[in-house]
């Protein structure tokens, strides 16, 4: 491993609650393609901005920030327990215990902590205009199957695809067309790599190379069947510590972004927390199964504000009168297609033709054009 490896993330982005965002050369290029780069035109909030008017923020940035702080809550997992090991040094502590060095990653660490700031920045890839309500009425099960069987790259995945939505009513939810996406973009990063041998520099074609695009996916559905887990040289499994990094209950990446996010961008205060106090709380832990986050016991107090901003913030901001009636009319505009269990993107047959519309539709080109012209 090239112990130096976090000098090749020296591109830069200037963010107003994270400050200067580091990224590599493959991130940068991710960032570039038309299917993040449209992520530009679909709000976090979808309506918020009609009571808020400064929550015009969109799901393009917080995506970059989920990335950031995945790569920050990594780092301080390695922080906690060097600091950890000093404090038992000094006061002279033999007692065993299950905080896990991370160094053990060895060579594995450069190319595992790509592979989760490629999944924190990819995570809502999937997502549709109008967000979460977009999954109710875009694609039934059967016809994104037939999707995935017809595509070359896919169809290796289909009985994974298909176990994952057996289950939901006609209904295939945003997370895994994301998974559909990352794998036909990470496809198209392998490719660009080896017919343009002049595209990237030799640090980034070389990890291009490495990255395992099931990783990737992995981290954001762990329940995906058959994907490998990822272990290092002495058989240590990091799946689950990798995935918690970016979305577990009750704190995670995706969580610590929205919360602070949402709530500056809406002007008010319910959605801050202590992220510096939360980060020195975050340890990297093994007993007889796989390697887990957790956080110290001394971190508590910073955990509950946390849950409690949560909380506040649903229910002064998301769950406002004035948003939950403009959804509400959203909802009924749609009803029809719905009750009739008429999905929109029924017709396509390819993968590409799935991108090309989310890659055309925004939010206001959806409804002011795709939803007036479809009804």
């Amino acid at each position: 491993m090239n112990v130096f490896y976090r000098d090749n993330y020296y591109g830069s982005i200037l963010d107003p609650l994270h400050g200067d965002i580091k990224l590599s050369e493959v991130e940068k290029w991710c960032i570039a393609h038309p299917i993040f780069s449209r992520l530009r035109k679909v709000k976090q909030n979808t309506f918020l901005y009609y009571i808020f008017p400064s929550a015009n923020h969109t799901r393009f940035e917080h995506s970059i920030g989920v990335m950031h702080l995945a790569g920050k809550i990594f780092d301080s997992c390695k922080e906690n327990y060097a600091t950890g090991q000093k404090k038992k040094e000094k006061y002279v502590l033999n007692s065993e215990s299950s905080f896990f060095d991370l160094n053990q990653l060895q060579e594995k660490e450069e190319i595992f902590y790509q592979e989760m700031r490629l999944a924190a920045l990819l995570h809502d890839l999937g997502h549709g205009p109008l967000s979460h309500l977009f999954d109710e009425f875009s694609i039934s099960k059967d016809k994104f199957l037939t999707i995935v069987t017809n595509d070359v790259i896919l169809q290796k995945y289909y009985s994974g695809f298909n176990e994952l939505i057996e289950n939901n009513e006609d209904k295939v939810e945003h997370e895994i067309i994301s998974c559909a996406f990352i794998f036909i973009l990470l496809d198209q990063l392998k490719k660009e790599n080896t017919c343009d041998p002049n595209k990237f520099s030799p640090s980034a074609s070389r990890i291009i190379s490495e990255i395992d695009p099931e990783h990737v996916v992995k981290f954001i559905e762990p329940d995906f069947p058959n994907l490998p887990d990822l272990l290092d040289s002495k058989g240590n499994n990091y799946t689950l510590f990798f995935s918690r990094i970016i979305t577990a209950f009750p704190i995670d990446a995706d969580r610590m972004d929205y919360l602070w996010r949402d709530s500056y961008f809406s002007g008010v205060t319910y959605g801050f927390y202590d992220i510096n106090r939360i980060f020195s709380s975050f340890l990297a832990t093994k007993t007889d199964g796989p390697v887990q986050l957790t956080y110290k016991e001394s971190g508590l107090d910073s955990m509950l504000r946390f849950i409690q901003s949560r909380s506040h913030l649903y229910n002064q901001v998301y769950f406002h009168k004035t948003n939950r009636a403009a959804n509400t009319m959203l909802s009924f505009l749609t009803s029809t297609k719905r009750n009739a269990k008429i999905k929109l993107l029924d017709e396509f047959t390819t993968i590409k033709e799935l991108m090309d519309f989310y890659i055309s539709n925004g939010d206001d080109i959806f409804l002011s054009q795709t939803v007036v012209i479809g009804k």
